[in-house]
């Protein structure tokens, strides 16, 4: 036999419920009617609903537990008859000819990323995991120049295009080759060079080697194609001091081949003092020829071993190597010392004082 319940007592049970309807912002809520009731409070169940009501679960609140009975006529009253237990996940309305009983409310609980600027937020989650990692923007087409490789780690790859990608293109990238392109961004290996004595057009160009007097000098060095390089003054300009002892001159201290003219630059605006080496270098004339400065030291090193004591010819730029063979590069070591070579066995200093009145063999290129 089906438990029954006199419907007089349901009707009172109804009419009180409007005693417990609150409207609220807070999480634990269930509509009925039309109306938030908070069900977080020990009293809130079990809460019964005639035909006709309706109920919904508010998130995180995401299903109700239901007891649902029939109403029976037993002549002068009806009854109510147990039909079975629902679970209530979205709005539904209570049937015709139906009571509910509400038992129970559960809160679902989802576990992830709840931060909203995060790339992983997820808006059903309620728990945070500690899950999240920022959005990181960049290229993403893998087609394109820019694109980075992604590592797998998800704190560091990019997952946000942004629109930056550049389009891969394929040509030679060196300056020196005859098909050098300028658009290019990616070398594909198809650089051309021409034959040494001619240009790309392999029309023959006047080339020049080692020891070759050229525009007022004595070539000791030249590029691969032969057709530039780099001359010495054919005769020493004299022996000067390096100038301005105790004072660091900013930008000359470059070593290395090429480094010579921005060094006597440097020197000549940072020091006043005249004549020194550098001065004296910038100055010089030789055949009509101008453009002169001095040397840096591996420039000075390379004179050396060319045209120099260290050449294969001996000493074809007839530098001083008993009296005094040492001479300035324009390389600074500090504010009191700078580096120069012995032409007399190649071997370089960097002590020297700024004050020595060494020699002075000035270049240029051409």
């Amino acid at each position: 036999m089906k438990k029954q319940h006199n419907t007089k007592d349901m009707k009172n049970i109804l009419t009180s419920l409007v005693l417990l309807f609150a409207v609220s912002l807070q999480a634990q809520t269930i509509d009925v009617d039309g109306n938030s009731l908070l069900v977080s409070e020990n009293n809130s169940f079990p809460l019964w609903l005639a035909s006709g009501s309706t109920i919904s679960p508010n998130p995180p609140v995401h299903l109700l537990s239901v007891v649902e009975y029939a109403e029976v006529s037993n002549g002068e009253e009806m009854n109510l008859m147990y039909s079975g237990v629902l679970n209530i996940t979205q709005n539904a309305t209570v049937p015709e000819g139906k009571v509910w009983k509400v038992v129970s409310a559960m809160e679902l609980y989802e576990l992830g990323c709840i931060d909203p600027t995060a790339y992983n937020y997820n808006s059903g989650a309620n728990i945070a995991d500690e899950s999240c990692y920022q959005v990181i923007t960049g290229c993403m087409d893998a087609s394109s120049y820019n694109y980075i490789t992604p590592t797998g780690d998800v704190l560091v790859d990019v997952n946000t295009d942004d629109g930056s990608c550049i389009a891969l293109l394929l040509g030679c990238l060196d300056a020196t080759a005859c098909n050098y392109s300028e658009l290019a961004n990616t070398d594909d290996s198809s650089c051309e060079y021409r034959l040494y004595g001619f240009d790309c057009d392999g029309n023959e160009v006047e080339t020049y080697e080692i020891g070759d007097l050229v525009q007022g000098g004595i070539v000791f060095f030249v590029v691969e194609t032969g057709e530039h390089g780099l001359v010495a003054a054919t005769e020493d300009l004299g022996s000067y001091q390096w100038g301005c002892m105790g004072t660091s001159i900013s930008g000359a201290d470059g070593t290395a081949m090429g480094t010579g003219l921005q060094n006597t630059l440097d020197i000549v605006a940072g020091c006043s003092t005249t004549p020194i080496a550098a001065s004296e270098s910038l100055s010089y004339e030789s055949d009509g020829y101008t453009g002169w400065y001095l040397p840096s030291k591996d420039e000075l090193i390379e004179m050396y071993n060319t045209i120099g004591n260290g050449g294969y010819e001996g000493n074809l730029g007839g530098f001083e190597t008993s009296d005094s063979p040492y001479y300035w590069s324009s390389s600074e070591n500090s504010n009191n010392f700078v580096q120069v070579v012995n032409f007399n066995n190649g071997d370089t200093g960097s002590n020297y004082s700024k004050i020595n009145p060494f020699r002075v063999r000035a270049i240029r290129s051409f």
